[in-house]
């Protein structure tokens, strides 16, 4: 928060009796617009070839008046599932589920989403089921560890 006097404060009339002056000053503040995570990240892990999915749950907090709409953007590193130590890519689907919103799916072959979202009342806290789900079946592919990084950026 920025906290100040404000230039061009003047003084008033002189009160005739006792000689006293009074002066009025002008105090303003400005609060910047925020928003951020809560809490911490999700890993969302899955059991190839066993395991189709995983969820967690991801939440955020703005400090904007009302039901503000905010932006997200979403990124993934690989595209999808990418195998250590080769171009082996298995591509997936994260959806972002909040009370009372629609869906917000991320497809990681397309590398890149942006989406609105309300931000609630200052303050308040909003919680999202992140599920990814596997687009392709995972049985033929070969053995090793399967790693991608998606980054989730919040706007006010």
């Amino acid at each position: 928060m920025l906290l100040g006097l404000l230039a061009g404060a003047t003084p008033c009339a002189a009160e005739p009796a006792g000689g006293s002056e009074t002066v009025r000053l002008e105090l303003a503040g400005v609060i910047a617009a925020r928003c951020g995570f809560v809490g911490s990240s999700p890993a969302l892990s899955v059991e190839l070839p066993n395991g189709p999915s995983a969820s967690g749950t991801l939440a955020f907090s703005c400090n904007l008046p009302g039901a503000t709409p905010v932006t997200v953007r979403l990124s993934s590193d690989h595209g999808g599932l990418k195998r250590e130590g080769n171009d082996t890519v298995l591509p997936y689907a994260v959806h972002w589920r909040m009370p009372g919103d629609p869906d917000h799916a991320f497809l990681s072959a397309n590398q890149s989403a942006t989406f609105h979202v309300p931000s609630g009342t200052a303050g308040s806290i909003r919680h999202g089921t992140l599920t990814m789900e596997l687009l392709d079946d995972p049985a033929g592919l070969p053995a090793g560890s399967y790693t991608d990084y998606i980054t989730y950026t919040i706007v006010p």
